[in-house]
């Protein structure tokens, strides 16, 4: 008599992938065998004690000892105040908010009680995998419209994710019944020192360029949502500005913010992608809307039910105008993921993002009632 049992660790076999399963009845539909997927010649294992371990990549003699703790004091507390989601800091006023699909959601930011916005929130997360191969081809994730990104917010931990003196609040999302779900310590929030915020200013003068050294702003105004579909140009600086189509400041000019790009690059694959239609609003980096609550999503509101279409480019098909209306602004900014050695088995965090400044808003700099900072830091 033979024994056919086998122990967990005699069993290795290779990954099976791509595989498609029955989500009602759990399954197997189909496995499609696309060859060998070799396993790694050497482990991954990114946690005590396998990062000292001889043959794990990257290989490290310990965890480092010569780091010694940053430790941020404000002793006589933060600058500002929480009333249950209402927020008040220096001129600053806003409400915090938070969605099962977008999570951290921000309402009525206003400074000195003059409006800025009304809602601003990250309304898509798209990921499309740029791997032809058999096993990857196919895939590409709309983290907001299919998994929410609220949804899987982690609990934020003092002293790792957050430093300082932290105000947090909690996240409440549904689970699959439509109970309520509360995440405690989703969003924190803290003080943060990001530099000087004026020393001196240079200003000079001049209504000729005869030295080649001059040149001029074109204003173009975006007046309907057909025109406002426009694309970044770092080579001519183009940026956007956000106007009042009633207030002045005191130089005659509409108070606005200027909306400045950050890094950012186009999508790299072809509009005859399988996952392309489904991804429309990446086809430009700037969309004006006029303003419609139901129409809050990118990508539409159910990205992984509809062939395409959906989202802004069906926002905009009807060239509504937007001069003197309330708008949505969408700014669209991407990265490429060329992925390095030094990303694996973890990728180091990677930050992106884009600037909004005011822009005629103030009638001079805003900050020049800051009091200067007190000598109180070490130094050596």
């Amino acid at each position: 008599m033979h024994d056919h049992r086998l122990r967990t660790h005699d069993l290795r076999l290779p990954p099976l992938e791509p595989l498609t399963a029955d989500e009602i009845t759990g399954e197997v539909v189909e496995v499609t065998d696309t060859g060998v997927v070799p396993f790694p010649t050497r482990g991954g294992n990114y946690e005590e004690p396998w990062i000292s371990e001889p043959g794990n990549v990257p290989a490290f003699d310990g965890v480092r000892t010569d780091v010694r703790p940053i430790e941020i004091t404000q002793p006589e507390g933060p600058s500002f105040t929480v009333d249950d989601h209402a927020v008040a800091w220096q001129k600053w006023t806003l409400r915090i908010g938070f969605t099962p699909r977008e999570g951290l959601v921000l309402h009525q930011v206003a400074y000195a009680g003059r409006p800025i916005m009304y809602r601003a929130s990250l309304a898509e997360m798209y990921v499309p995998y740029g791997d032809p191969a058999p096993t990857h081809r196919f895939k590409n994730v709309f983290d907001q419209g299919e998994y929410g990104v609220g949804w899987l917010a982690n609990s934020l931990t003092l002293g790792s994710d957050c430093v300082g003196h932290i105000r947090y609040f909690d996240g409440v999302v549904n689970d699959n019944d439509g109970a309520p779900v509360v995440i405690p310590n989703a969003v924190c929030m803290h003080e943060e020192d990001a530099g000087i915020a004026w020393k001196h200013t240079d200003f000079r003068t001049g209504p000729e360029n005869p030295h080649g050294n001059a040149w001029e702003v074109h204003r173009t105004v975006l007046g309907s949502e057909a025109v406002a579909q426009r694309d970044t140009d770092a080579a001519r600086a183009r940026f956007w500005k956000i106007e009042s189509a009633t207030e002045t400041s005191a130089l005659g000019a509409p108070t606005a913010y200027a909306l400045m790009p950050g890094a950012t690059v186009a999508p790299m694959y072809s509009p005859e992608a399988l996952f392309a239609p489904r991804a429309g609003f990446t086809n430009h980096q700037l969309w004006v809307t006029a303003h419609d609550e139901k129409q809050r999503f990118a990508a539409g509101d159910y990205p992984n039910q509809h062939p395409g279409g959906r989202g802004l480019p069906s926002y905009v098909e009807g060239d509504r105008p937007l001069e003197g209306e309330d708008v949505v602004v969408w700014y669209t900014f991407g990265a490429h993921h060329i992925v390095r050695p030094e990303d694996w088995p973890v990728m180091p965090v990677s930050t992106i993002g884009f600037m909004l400044k005011p822009s005629g808003f103030f009638d001079g700099n805003p900050a020049l009632d800051l009091p200067a900072t007190d000598a109180h830091c070490h130094g050596t």
